[in-house]
């Protein structure tokens, strides 16, 4: 049966699976509830079917394309921001500890090729071409399977990943990583940028809901995500304003304003920086 996205995560929330289960699997359908910003213990699979909107791994912020196959390491910081114009969610989700099949069983020499994945996974990866649509269909199955069969296709999946030549590493090392207080004020940071995307936002407001001064908030917010925050702040309005720009009957000019641009000409050199071309053109790529 599809459920239902349950409602916002508390930061940093540990997904625990079931006690008669050895890795928990989620099939999911509905609106999208206010997911934060959090990691996990868990190694997380997913595939994502329907549902548009900015998912942020690690240090990068990237459009969620309905199809996409992602294995995260454990650990590794993520959120997935669908649009609220959506028509739905629907995705699978899989959450996994590297001894989900016994505690020695990943150093047996046939399970080589799996073990460097999960650690390749620590920056994220996501699979492109042919064994991304053969694992998205295994993974759409797995909710379903019991049993034998059951860990038999989760590793089937890891398998068909492992084997892949076209993975593509989504973050930079080792991106969010450090103490639970930074991580705990990193997390307040991501939370206060995500609900003024519309606002001006300046480098001293940030700063105190971070209880840091405007040049420690700098280098604390590169130092654990790779980026200036004003830069994460542009990349998080241009996916906003990617999905405005799909209404004919706003502007650019209006979509600009909306999402937090003081001009035009801003909005226009931000899109360009983000996307590799102008507003109008990016409309004419989608009609």
């Amino acid at each position: 049966m599809f459920q239902e996205f349950p409602a916002a995560q508390p930061p940093l929330k540990q997904v625990l699976p079931l006690a008669e289960e050895s890795f928990h699997a989620e099939e999911f359908r509905g609106i999208a509830s206010g997911c934060t910003w959090h990691f996990h213990p868990e190694h997380q699979l997913s595939v994502v079917t329907q549902g548009s909107g900015q998912r942020i791994i690690g240090n990068a912020v990237c459009s969620i394309e309905p199809g996409e196959v992602i294995l995260l390491g454990a650990d590794l910081p993520h959120v997935w921001h669908y649009d609220e114009s959506s028509d739905g969610v629907e995705a699978v989700v899989v959450h996994f500890k590297e001894d989900f099949a016994g505690h020695d069983f990943l150093n047996k020499p046939e399970m080589r090729a799996i073990k460097l994945l999960l650690a390749r996974a620590s920056q994220g990866l996501l699979a492109q071409g042919t064994n991304r649509e053969r694992a998205a269909k295994l993974l759409l199955s797995l909710p379903s399977k019991a049993g034998f069969e059951r860990i038999l296709t989760l590793l089937h999946i890891l398998h068909l990943l492992a084997l892949a030549e076209n993975l593509k590493t989504i973050s930079s090392p080792r991106i969010g990583s450090g103490p639970s207080v930074d991580l705990e004020r990193l997390r307040c940071v991501y939370a206060y940028l995500d609900t003024h995307l519309h606002d001006h936002v300046s480098r001293e407001q940030v700063a105190t809901v971070a209880h840091l001064k405007p040049n420690a908030l700098s280098r604390f917010f590169r130092q654990h995500t790779g980026l200036t925050f004003q830069d994460y702040l542009n990349a998080r309005r241009i996916g906003r304003a990617c999905e405005l720009l799909m209404d004919v009957s706003t502007s650019i000019t209006e979509v600009a304003m909306n999402c937090g641009f003081s001009t035009p000409t801003s909005f226009a050199r931000a899109f360009k920086r983000v996307k590799s071309m102008s507003p109008s053109a990016y409309i004419e790529s989608r009609s």
